[in-house]
Order: structure tokens, then C-alpha cells, then sequence
């Protein structure tokens, strides 16, 4: 609500406790104000039934409906000539529209770090569960065959629309997961886990003496040399599943400077740089909360590609652009895995 108005209707406000008008002219003056500000109302309830309609939930659907019977009976009192009781509901409607609006864009960032997490699950997974069947060990394998079964509760979940508990279920598919990669790559040899970091780090290599000439893939390579430190030191601190992810985002990082992965389109990389400014806020959020100096860094990390992308898109170079904020994306998410 812009400072301007919040003024004139304070004045409003004055002016009706007072129970005076000068004349006919500031009464009529003063209708076409509260007017004004019920058609205002009436905008901010509709772009929250935008936000509610893409993440609908119980309570920002039953907080919008209470919102749109307050501006229904504060037309009714502002037709009635009752402009103070307007004022109320018309008040009482915007409030209603901004608390089911702020619960929409939660629900919506907890939908997209829920479809990420899956999907970076199902990659773990994947991994983990060749080394587990390489290993033939029992207890791993039940665990493995829990952890998918909590995932795809989580699925089914999501697709109820029950995303905090989805999250909550998958937390606990992982944490299994964790617990048969520790019994496949550590009590069934260092030597598997020394040679999935090795796999990872020729593959970087390889990508870096392909391009490394190439400025922009070579800062792409950095970040990817630094997540495969990361790796090294989680599995030093005992932290395997960590250490797995931080593999997975290497590669990535490193499959990013060889090629982008998808049509070049200058409109398409603006959506995937302000898809990072609406993440950003929520991660930031969580990761000075969390207190990690690891996750602030990789933070860091993700913004520096983010910059570089708008720079070179103000260049039209599309190619380096959307290479560096697929980066800063998957830095942006590995922020806030490191987060909790």
C-alpha cells in the first residue's frame, strides 16, 4: 500500500471521527477516495487468488474466502453510506489478502525445493543403490528398500498436495538412504567411495582439458573443483551422503562447461535468472539461519555465477550465460541442502 494513500486515509478516518464535512464537495470527495480504495482491495484479492490457485492449501484458500466476504459487505456498507464500517472491512479484506498470499509463495518455494530434493534423491539413489547390490550386504539392502519406500510415500504426498509432510517423509527416505551407502561404501571398503570420487574426478578433468581455454567454461570448472573438495572433506568428516552430493553437483557443474542442455533463448535465460532472485530470498533466509560458514559460501558461490549470467546476457552471449545460472542454480540448491 503506497504511502500516499495510507495519508489520505488517516485524514479520511479524521474527518469521519469528527463527524463533520466542510460541504457537499468534500463529502463527495471523500466517496470517491474510499471508492478508490475498495477497487484496490478488490486488485490485491485477485493476484492472491493467482498465488492460492498455483499452491492452493486449506488455509490460504479459507483465509481468501473470509477476504472476499469482508470487500463483498464493505461495497454493501460503502453503498449504504456507512464509510467508516467500509474503511474496516475493506481493511480487514486487504489483510486477509496478503496473509493467504505470503502463505501461497511458501507453500509455493517448499513445492519447488520438494520436486528438487526428489529429483536429486532418485540420482542418489541410483548410485548408491548400484554400490549396495555390488556389496550384497543385508542390512544395506533393507535399508535401501525402506528409503524407496518412504520416497514414494513422499510422491504420493506431493501429488495429495500435503507438502510439508511430503518433505518430512523424504527427510526420512534419505536419512536410509545415508545409512545403506555407509554400510556399502564404508564397511564394504574405502576403496568403493575412493574410486566414485576418482570417476568424478577424471570426468572433470577431462571436461577441463576439452574446454578449459574457454573463460567462461573454466570458471564453471572452478566451481566444480571446489565442490569436489567439499566431497573430499565430508567423507574425511564421516558426512558420505554429503560427500555423494557434493560428487553429483561436481559432475553437473562440470557437464555445465562442456555444453549448455538446452536451446539457446535470450527470454529463457531472463526466466531462469529471475527463477534464482525468487529463490534466493528463501535460501539466503535458511542459510543465515543455519549458521553454516559451508553453506554461506557455496551461497557465495552461486551468486557470482548469477552476476556473471546478467552480464553476459546485457552481451547477448547466450551460450557462457546460460551456462553460468544453470550453475548458480545448482550452487543455489546445494546452499540450501547445506542449509538443513
Amino acid at each position: 500500500m503506497r504511502k500516499h494513500t495510507n495519508t489520505i486515509l488517516i485524514t479520511l478516518l479524521l474527518v469521519f471521527a469528527g463527524g463533520v464535512f466542510a460541504d457537499s464537495a468534500q463529502a463527495q470527495s471523500v466517496t470517491d477516495r474510499l471508492e478508490a480504495y475498495i477497487q484496490q482491495t478488490g486488485e490485491m484479492l485477485r493476484h492472491a487468488a493467482d498465488l492460492v490457485s498455483d499452491a492452493p492449501n486449506p488455509r490460504s484458500v479459507r483465509i481468501l474466502e473470509q477476504a472476499r466476504l469482508d470487500h463483498q459487505r464493505s461495497i454493501k456498507l460503502a453503498q449504504s453510506d456507512q464509510p467508516k464500517m467500509a474503511f474496516a472491512h475493506s481493511e480487514r479484506a486487504r489483510q486477509g489478502a496478503r496473509q493467504a498470499g505470503r502463505i501461497a509463495r511458501e507453500l509455493s518455494g517448499d513445492t519447488e525445493r520438494l520436486q528438487r530434493r526428489l529429483e536429486r534423491y532418485m540420482e542418489l539413489r541410483e548410485r548408491v543403490g548400484e554400490r549396495v547390490h555390488e556389496s550384497g550386504d543385508e542390512r544395506a539392502l533393507r535399508f535401501l528398500r525402506e528409503s524407496e519406500s518412504q520416497a514414494r510415500r513422499a510422491r504420493e504426498l506431493q501429488k495429495q498436495g500435503d507438502i510439508a509432510l511430503a518433505l518430512q517423509v523424504l527427510e526420512g527416505a534419505e536419512d536410509l538412504l545415508g545409512r545403506a551407502a555407509r554400510i556399502a561404501f564404508e564397511e564394504g571398503g574405502k576403496d568403493r567411495f575412493e574410486r566414485e570420487l576418482e570417476r568424478t574426478r577424471v570426468f572433470v578433468e577431462r571436461i577441463s582439458n576439452e574446454h578449459g581455454n574457454d573463460p567462461h567454461a573454466a570458471d564453471l570448472l572452478t566451481s566444480a573443483k571446489m565442490a569436489l573438495r567439499r566431497a573430499e572433506e565430508a567423507a574425511a568428516q564421516g558426512h558420505l551422503v554429503r560427500a555423494l552430493k557434493s560428487l553429483q553437483l561436481a559432475r553437473r557443474l562440470a557437464s555445465r562447461a562442456a555444453a549448455p542442455d538446452e536451446r539457446l533463448d535470450e527470454a529463457a535465460i531472463e526466466r531462469q535468472i529471475e527463477r534464482f532472485d525468487q529463490r534466493m530470498e528463501r535460501v539466503s533466509t535458511r542459510v543465515r539461519d543455519s549458521g553454516s560458514d559451508r553453506a554461506g559460501q557455496v551461497l557465495q558461490r552461486a551468486l557470482q555465477h548469477r552476476e556473471r549470467a546478467a552480464s553476459l546476457l546485457d552481451q547477448a552471449k547466450l551460450e557462457p550465460a546460460l551456462r553460468q545460472i544453470k550453475a548458480g542454480l545448482d550452487l543455489l540448491a546445494a546452499a540450501d541442502d547445506l542449509a538443513g
